[in-house]
């Protein structure tokens, strides 16, 4: 019975790899079990974070039992013992992202002992919510890392002071997590706004191509970690995903690998002066160094050539 079962489960799961790299993978994940299948249960190989991007499903731990549909939020740990049901609907879809606990244990390595305590409590069920809450406040980056963002950043409407417009627009800005199923986001967005006379369009322009991410095993990865603890004595090249689009998706869409490098800047900087703010600005002496950075990358690969 329990072969049978196994095999069941098996059958009515597919897991489809979207982008992967050293220590983390972003899968998309799908299973049409339904109230007619028995709950089954599993285990977190490594730290994962999913988002419910269609269908429910219950979801029972030792931390407890919820019920989830699109948009919650989904924290695991390595090891940790799980049961998946499917009472109330058939099928559902997930965006999970599984990070080796190297990946983890690295981050915290280079972190102070507090701040490396908070990125460890991001897959501790028991402090999520609170670290969650900290990284939204204090480190809008990471935060933004680990979901879909929608930021309203263009509102137009009326003409005059005391008329009454007949229409109103509001362009909105969405940098959708890896995987993200687009049809079901926006189709969940018209849900949630909740009326018909408002008409959500698609804007395509600015759009990049999914594409997987550069490999960490290159002659110019391995180039720009020496140049990085030449120039940065005790620095650590740390890979990280973009929230922000970049043209090298084009170039990656063509197999080409392509790395994106910056300025050094302070937590602080990234927070309270970030790209396209109102307040955006460099610290010149920064500006210096970088510089000096690119052309030592460059000489680091051509000179071997």
């Amino acid at each position: 019975m329990a072969k049978i079962a196994v095999a069941a489960v098996a059958d009515k799961f597919r897991s489809q790899v979207l982008a992967r790299g050293d220590g983390w993978t972003v899968s998309d994940v799908v299973c049409r079990s339904g109230p007619d299948d028995r709950p089954f249960e599993e285990q977190h190989a490594n730290f994962s974070i999913a988002v419910v991007a269609a269908g429910t499903f219950e979801y029972r731990s030792a931390a407890g039992r919820e019920l989830m549909t699109p948009g919650s939020l989904m924290l695991g740990s390595a090891g940790q013992s799980f049961e998946c049901g499917h009472e109330h609907g058939v099928g559902d879809r997930c965006i999970a992202f599984w990070y080796a606990p190297a990946y983890f244990e690295r981050l915290a390595g280079i972190s102070p002992p507090a701040v490396a305590a908070r990125y460890n409590g991001i897959t501790d069920s028991r402090r999520t919510a609170a670290v969650q809450r900290y990284l939204a406040e204090n480190e809008p980056m990471h935060y933004s890392m680990l979901r879909t963002s929608v930021v309203p950043t263009i509102l137009t409407a009326g003409f005059r002071m005391n008329v009454i417009p007949s229409q109103a627009e509001a362009t909105i800005d969405i940098r959708m997590a890896p995987g993200e199923d687009q049809t079901a986001f926006f189709d969940q967005m018209q849900r949630v706004i909740g009326d018909p006379a408002v008409k959500v369009e698609r804007l395509t322009d600015g759009e990049r191509p999914p594409t997987p991410p550069s490999r960490l095993d290159t002659e110019m990865f391995r180039a720009l970690e020496t140049v990085s603890k030449r120039v940065y004595p005790g620095s650590v090249t740390l890979p990280t995903m973009l929230t922000g689009a970049t043209d090298m998706a084009f170039l990656r869409a063509k197999g080409m690998q392509s790395y994106g490098i910056g300025s050094a800047s302070s937590d602080a900087d990234r927070t309270n002066f970030g790209a396209h703010s109102d307040v955006e600005r460099l610290l010149e002496s920064s500006l210096y160094t970088f510089v000096r950075f690119t052309w030592e990358s460059v000489m680091e690969v051509s000179a071997s050539k």
